[in-house]
């Protein structure tokens, strides 16, 4: 069987980059792919450079490209395997959706779990029904306090880890609809924070309802928990994607 060399590796790998694969995961992926199917193609007794060309078609990707000069006179023929991209274009956003079914259905999954735990269905019980007796002894301010505090808590590790992760090895697909899915949940809470009525959310002194705070604190700890155990699963996710690159 034909072995590829490192430089060409290298060469697929800046031919992907080139090709606008713009998730490392998902590069790396491919190149997976492609690396086999250049490997089978070589088999054939043909070059690297025809066997790359063939699979590159193979992706659904053309092997021409139009466009019209800067006069819009006449057309530029490019043919290259840099030509055209939509091949892998498709294979990203196949991936991607892919990728959000997945993810809903974990949130689900985590969902159900929390309330099928009987200690987080326990302390979660608990804990709102501290929150309830404790009316009239916190103040409006330290509510709000607490609200934003809790909100925070979820958006900013997920935020954090994919800014690191962004500034260390790239965009990753994962973290892309991750990130996209948890501002999707941030989003719905904050419309719902908009939509119910003044009187639930400010009491008759125009001070921050308690009630209303344990209500929202009985939707967000739930959310809280499920957007933890998907993202480090989906951390898991990708450590073993960088663990077969070492």
């Amino acid at each position: 069987m034909a072995q590829l060399t490192k430089d060409q590796i290298l060469f697929i790998d800046d031919y992907l980059k080139r090709n606008k694969v713009k998730y490392w995961d998902v590069r790396m992926e491919l190149l997976d792919h492609v690396a086999s199917a250049i490997e089978d193609e070589l088999k054939k007794s043909i070059s690297f450079e025809q066997a790359l060309q063939n699979v590159h078609l193979s992706f659904g990707n053309k092997k021409t490209s139009k466009s019209l000069n800067k006069s819009r006179t006449a057309w530029i023929i490019n043919e290259s395997i840099y030509a055209d991209n939509s091949g892998y274009k498709k294979f990203i956003g196949d991936k991607q959706k892919a990728l959000q079914s997945n993810l809903r259905k974990m949130y689900g999954q985590a969902l159900i779990t929390f309330f099928k735990t009987p200690l987080l269905l326990v302390t979660y019980i608990l804990l709102l029904y501290i929150l309830f007796k404790a009316n009239g002894h916190i103040g409006g301010e330290a509510l709000l306090k607490g609200l934003a505090s809790i909100v925070s808590i979820g958006v900013a590790i997920p935020f954090c880890f994919s800014l690191f992760h962004f500034i260390k090895y790239g965009r990753s697909i994962y973290l892309s609809v991750l990130s996209g899915l948890t501002f999707g949940l941030l989003y719905g809470v904050s419309s719902l924070l908009f939509y119910l009525p003044k009187g639930f959310i400010f009491g008759d002194d125009k001070v921050f309802s308690h009630g209303y705070f344990v209500v929202m604190c009985a939707i967000l700890v739930p959310l809280l928990f499920t957007q933890t155990k998907v993202f480090f699963s989906y951390l898991s996710k990708i450590k073993k994607i960088q663990s077969r690159l070492a």
